[in-house]
């Protein structure tokens, strides 16, 4: 007989032993200090030119563009220092690229000068002397203070994320946010948290050995205020839970890939120098049949009122757009449209493709740091946002209604926010103007696609875990026989949360970031926490309720398999109760399994009756012993998670 193993046990040891591993979360970049400088380079015309320059330990690397400038040569001056010229073609583009180490004429690119001179934030750069700026550190946020990570993963699997971040809001308010994610703990077992040696409370895991502790400064979905005296967080800072896990915290950033649904996703900022601010945006995305379909838009805000602008793409005048009275105006086209065709002279969008407005803005399509598409943490935050305030599409966005060339949209209550184009989200103060309190910070293209915010959707997580996560959830639904309440009762707690009803009864509820809590009966969306989940079972509902189909059919053959505690096949059985179905049996329970994967826990009576317990592919019903010998579906933490599916202990309840 094949013995059941123990479900707890790849839960049920500790270890002092860790390997750690720190990752950054969000793209932004930690005020400690840089070796990374930019600079936006703009002049009297519509030409502008970009900027970078590196130095990692002594390997230096520089690199200049320049866009929409008259064909020739210019000298290219750092810090007072001629160091090379420019060639600009044709094509109205020039490029230039240092590195050490480097040959002369090497596609451009060519070795540092010996007259380089030293370069520092705030270092001057020209070209020629049509354009100029100055060095400042890449990509630095003064509203950014802290933005460290931790990421810790022990030798029995234990795994803890987490992530602190100080934004500094107006009024020069420090906000903070502080988020832990433990798996794969000893179950139910409370643990001390440390940092940097100071006890901050005590976390208890769940049955499956989870935790989320979650503090915020400002209200947020599933977030409780910082306790007192919580300690600042920074590059090199220690954690500790219990002495299972311990590390650091790193400010080290790396590249995080945008969400995308394939194709391009471009997005570009226009440079200019009047009051007249734009940007553009075009998406090529392959449809039914692989046929791509082409968007393309161009919005200005702060033009002359009543101004026709002409639009120029790749040298070529692609249309005029129409200033409106807040200084607002628009130039669209879509495939398929009747109202918004692409004009038949549309030259393209590549690399270098230069889009033109008016006499005063310019920029162009480079393909490198121009996604349209914002980061995850970034769309995680807007969705909590859209939750949380009810945050609606309007058929006019009132743009640049306050001069900032912000759209607006419209909240529960009759509360009004705006977006800024740099990604500022506000809640509006009522009067005169775009004016408010900064509430968050996010990616500026949900500022070219609002619909990213106002019809924000949870995003997808998917990595190694996530088959723990939806083992979880099969044995919530399993055990709870959750059914989704009626859409009425959404945020009757203020909490943007969704409302189930389970045995007995009980009702409970889900907040945005997957937190399954039931229900203590009060007046408020308040209770004891029985699941941690993530966002997508907020966002679809049904992934919990349904949560046992969305098991891959390994996983609900293993999750049978064990959780019943299968031991036989008896072949000879097949068709004994008269619908040719076939017989397996566990220590103590015969189980029947029927032509269409029916898999039931027989009654004792004679013929084929008993109670469904789950549907497995056809497969099993043609071998059975493929069933009663199900392979394994995964680590042993999502092994433990499975064989908990089919197992009527009350964990939960």
């Amino acid at each position: 007989m094949k013995k059941r193993p123990n479900r707890r046990s790849s839960f049920s040891k500790a270890s002092t032993t860790i390997s750690s591993v720190c990752e950054m979360v969000e793209a932004r970049v930690v005020l400690s200090g840089s070796n990374q400088l930019a600079a936006v380079l703009t002049g009297a015309t519509t030409g502008f030119g970009e900027v970078e320059y590196r130095d990692n330990s002594g390997d230096r690397n520089f690199e200049l563009r320049v866009y929409n400038a008259v064909p020739g040569t210019y000298d290219v001056t750092v810090g007072g220092q001629v160091v090379a010229q420019l060639n600009v073609n044709a094509n109205r583009v020039g490029k230039l690229e240092m590195r050490d180490g480097s040959g002369g004429g090497n596609s451009g690119r060519i070795s540092f000068p010996q007259n380089w001179p030293s370069v520092s934030a705030g270092t001057q750069i020209q070209v020629g002397t049509v354009y100029s700026g100055s060095l400042q550190p890449k990509g630095e946020d003064s509203r950014i203070a802290d933005n460290v990570t931790a990421r810790l993963t022990g030798a029995n699997g234990e795994v803890l994320e987490s992530e602190y971040e100080a934004e500094q809001e107006d009024g020069n308010v420090t906000v903070r946010r502080f988020d832990l994610h433990l798996r794969n703990l000893a179950p139910s077992q409370q643990f001390v948290l440390q940092i940097n040696g100071q006890t901050i409370g005590t976390v208890t895991t769940n049955a499956l050995g989870s935790a989320n502790v979650q503090y915020s400064d400002r209200s947020r979905p599933g977030y409780s205020p910082f306790p007192a005296g919580f300690p600042v967080i920074t590059d090199g800072s220690q954690i500790a839970v219990g002495t299972v896990l311990s590390g650091s915290y790193s400010g080290t950033p790396v590249t995080q890939v945008p969400i995308t649904d394939g194709g391009d996703h471009l997005h570009l900022s226009l440079f200019g120098t009047g009051a007249m601010q734009g940007q553009a945006v075009y998406e090529a995305v392959p449809g039914v049949g692989g046929v791509v379909r082409r968007q393309f838009k161009v919005e200005v805000w702060n033009g002359t009122p009543g101004a026709s602008v002409p639009v120029t793409v790749g040298g070529q005048q692609v249309g005029t757009i129409l200033v409106n009275s807040k200084g607002y105006g628009k130039l669209a086209f879509e495939d398929g449209s009747v109202e918004k065709p692409f004009p038949a002279n549309w030259p393209g969008a590549s690399v270098d493709t230069i889009v033109t407005v008016g006499n005063t803005l310019t920029g162009a399509f480079t393909g490198v740091g121009q996604t349209l598409s914002p980061l995850e943490d970034n769309a995680r935050e807007a969705y909590e946002l859209d939750q949380t305030l009810g945050l609606q599409g309007l058929t006019s966005l009132y743009e640049n209604w306050g001069g900032r060339g912000e759209k607006w949209l419209k909240g529960k209550g009759n509360s009004w926010y705006f977006i800024t184009p740099d990604g500022s989200f506000y809640r509006w103060d009522g009067k005169p103007g775009a004016n408010g309190q900064r509430i968050a910070v996010l990616d500026d293209s949900l500022h070219a696609r609002p619909e990213l915010l106002h019809e924000a959707e949870a995003p997808e997580v998917v990595g190694p875990d996530d088959r723990l996560v939806r083992a979880e959830a099969a044995k919530l639904d399993r055990e709870l026989n959750l059914t989704s309440a009626a859409a009425s009762t959404t945020n009757w707690g203020g909490l943007a949360e969704k409302w189930f009803k389970g045995n007995g009864q009980k009702w409970y509820f889900m907040t945005p970031d997957g937190t399954l809590t039931r229900w203590d009966g009060s007046a408020k969306a308040k209770g004891t926490v029985v699941g941690h989940l993530d966002d997508r079972f907020h966002e679809r509902p049904e992934l919990l309720t349904e949560a046992e189909t969305h098991l891959t059919e390994t996983e609900k053959a293993f999750a049978a398999d064990r959780g019943l505690g299968l031991t036989t096949v008896r072949n000879d059985l097949t068709n004994w109760g008269g619908e040719n179905e076939k017989w397996v049996k566990s220590a103590s329970q015969w189980y029947i399994i029927k032509q269409d994967g029916g898999l039931f826990r027989w009654d004792g009576r004679r013929g084929a009756g008993g109670t469904r317990v789950t549907t497995v592919a056809k497969k099993y019903y043609d071998d059975t012993s493929l069933l009663v010998n199900a392979a394994t579906a995964g680590t042993a933490e999502v092994e433990a998670a499975l064989d908990d599916v089919f197992v009527d202990l009350p964990d939960y309840l």
